[in-house]
């Protein structure tokens, strides 16, 4: 069961890996802790098994990993990592200069406004939008980047399997369209 009633502010989400493909209905504002908690509880209603493309499947949600789009209309190009892209982007979203002020000061805190941190732990705060493609994976301990590893450009890889249009209709309708 959803913990997000579908209104017309929900967001459906599209998150894969592999072949399969989950849709989650959420708010754009929810909690991220509460979308791997709504995909774990998906997950594992559906494999009684335990295992999910040949990959056992966490207990924990905090085990699961989201990768947004490089480019949402070109999904060939990969995904990166929302959880090192937030990060980076709380950094520059908090600098000083012309039209710019920083987020999550005392003074917009006592005035009920969120904090950096409360605004980039939700899907539209990590740049998601209503139908994108999510890549996820499940991060174990043995998987998980060391911390020194943050300054090295490893490109991450995504189990994210994108079907062709050849792949969908076939040959022959393809090439009709083309």
């Amino acid at each position: 069961m959803s913990a997000v009633t579908p209104n017309p502010r929900t967001w459906t989400l599209r998150c894969k890996n592999g072949r399969s493909t989950i849709l989650i209905e959420v708010d754009p504002l929810q909690k991220m802790e509460g979308l791997r908690s709504e995909l774990l509880h998906a997950i594992q209603d559906t494999n009684p098994s335990g295992k999910f493309n040949g990959q056992d499947i966490p207990k924990n949600p905090g085990h699961i990993k989201f990768g947004r789009a490089i480019d949402r209309n070109k999904l060939s190009l990969g995904f990166v990592s929302i959880d090192s892209e937030t990060a980076e982007e709380g950094a520059e979203l908090s600098g000083k200069g012309k039209g710019k002020s920083a987020v999550g000061t005392p003074a917009s805190v006592r005035q009920g406004k969120p904090s950096l941190g409360a605004i980039a732990d939700c899907p539209q705060g990590a740049g998601f939008k209503d139908r994108d493609v999510v890549a996820f994976k499940f991060v174990t301990d043995h998987t998980a980047r060391e911390p020194g590893d943050a300054g090295e450009d490893i490109v991450e890889q995504w189990d994210v399997d994108i079907p062709t249009i050849e792949e969908m209709y076939g040959e022959d309708e393809a090439q009709e369209e083309g």
